[in-house]
């Protein structure tokens, strides 16, 4: 009989603080926008204790899972060329806006909720936003070379594709995917090519 006494599994810290968040990210998934750190700890596979061992707090859980969301959302944007028409690059951006809006909403939910927006949470939704602009001027590039005002149109296009347009109109207008991005094309087209014809 060996005397070998069996090793404890030794997890990986951060590997737990992954597992937690992405249970947090989960719940959001499932419509659950405040889930218990009891519920969160059984999706996650570890016990409440290792939940706050990991985290002060709910409320720093929240903001992790936050920052965490935001990155992954920024990872789903996908190229789109310069080329091609106005209209297929204005619908290609409103494909993109309409296949990640549904993983937006629980995350976004939760970072309106919290009562102070933290540092980590305003660092991630800074380097996502400027990296969107720069995405938008690349794929808008030839219109706004020929701008006066191109700052301007930058922003108002910042404006009109970002998640909180589309939230304003699936949620209190009560539109659809497809109704919304019809209204963002309109605004779009009739900012970038206001002698075109809005809708074809």
């Amino acid at each position: 009989m060996s005397d070998e006494v069996p090793r404890r599994r030794v997890r990986n810290p951060e590997r737990t603080r992954q597992v937690i968040i992405g249970a947090v990210l989960e719940s959001l998934d499932r419509g659950e926008l405040s889930p218990t750190s009891r519920v969160i700890a059984e999706r996650a596979g570890v016990s409440e204790r290792s939940v706050f061992t990991h985290f002060k707090d709910l409320t720093e859980l929240r903001e992790a899972a936050a920052v965490e969301q935001t990155l992954r959302i920024a990872a789903l944007v996908e190229p789109i060329s310069a080329d091609g028409t106005l209209r297929e690059r204005v619908d290609a951006v409103l494909t993109q806006a309409e296949r990640i809006y549904p993983v937006q909403v629980g995350v976004r939910t939760v970072e309106a909720s919290l009562e102070v927006v933290t540092s980590p949470i305003v660092e991630a939704s800074r380097r996502v936003r400027a990296m969107f602009r720069e995405y938008v001027k690349g794929i808008f590039e030839p219109e706004l070379a020929a701008a006066d005002d191109v700052e301007q149109l930058v922003e108002l296009l910042d404006a009109t594709f970002d998640w909180s347009m589309r939230h304003q109109l699936v949620t209190r207008q009560q539109l659809g995917q497809k109704e919304a991005s019809a209204v963002v094309r309109r605004i779009v087209l009739a900012v970038l090519a206001p002698d075109g014809p809005l809708l074809q």
